[in-house]
């Protein structure tokens, strides 16, 4: 944006910035570019709970509050790369998050140790080829919503995670194709114990599809303390 453009906005940004050590709720629908003009020398609030940013960011434009101490709820839309978020992560519990790249669903794992939520839109292509196997002991629900063609790479992604708090899994597609078995054993099998809740659906029919194999039907997993949605 021109600097002609961010002139008119200046007067109100500097009133916000005053006011930056009560903010409780951050939400930022304006273009990245604005994002240096409207934190200016702001690089601390200290009360803010929730920060939603929903715009793209333009290339080299980072958003930069590293000191966000009470900082629990973080949602990222229209693709905003990782790279370019500087916050405090160690206090974060939820994440709602739209991603290119299947690194950076291991990124928000390793940054944010406290985290409980995770609801994760994949649109990318690319194989974790650089990705450990990652165990993340607190995470309790995880929700993922997939393009058609991402669910070959959810199998390799979701075989390199470890979660044995897991007590809620969700999975999301406008494929015609159910989650795929291979990927079962180590995202969910190993959680049976404590798994409470499972759900699967189509969202271009808003149907609810359980994709388990007749063996897994017959399983001792009737037995476990869960609810499944299931629908034909």
């Amino acid at each position: 944006m021109a600097e002609s453009g961010r002139g008119p906005l200046i007067p109100l940004f500097n009133e916000l910035q005053h006011v930056s050590p009560r903010w409780c709720t951050l939400v930022l629908g304006i273009s990245a570019r604005l994002y240096t003009t409207f934190l200016g020398e702001v690089t601390c609030a200290p009360t803010p709970e929730t920060l939603k940013l929903d715009h793209f960011l333009d290339e080299d434009e980072d958003f930069h509050l590293p000191h966000t101490p009470l900082l629990k709820d973080l949602d990222i839309q229209l693709f905003i790369p990782l790279s370019s978020i500087y916050i405090d992560w160690s206090s974060l519990t939820t994440v709602v998050a739209e991603f290119r790249l299947m690194e950076e669903f291991f990124d928000v794992l390793r940054l944010a140790e406290r985290l409980a939520s995770f609801r994760l839109r994949l649109t990318g292509y690319q194989q974790c080829t650089r990705i450990s196997p990652f165990t993340h002991s607190a995470l309790r629900e995880l929700y993922l919503d997939t393009d058609p063609k991402v669910p070959p790479e959810v199998v390799t992604m979701l075989n390199l995670a470890t979660f044995p708090s897991l007590e809620k899994f969700g999975y999301y597609s406008e494929s015609s194709a159910l989650f795929p078995n291979s990927a079962i054993p180590s995202a969910l099998i190993v959680n049976l114990l404590t798994l409470t809740f499972v759900e699967t659906s189509r969202t271009a029919r808003q149907r609810i599809l359980f994709p388990f194999s007749p063996t897994y039907l017959r399983s001792p997993i009737s037995n476990c303390r869960r609810s499944l949605k299931v629908s034909v």
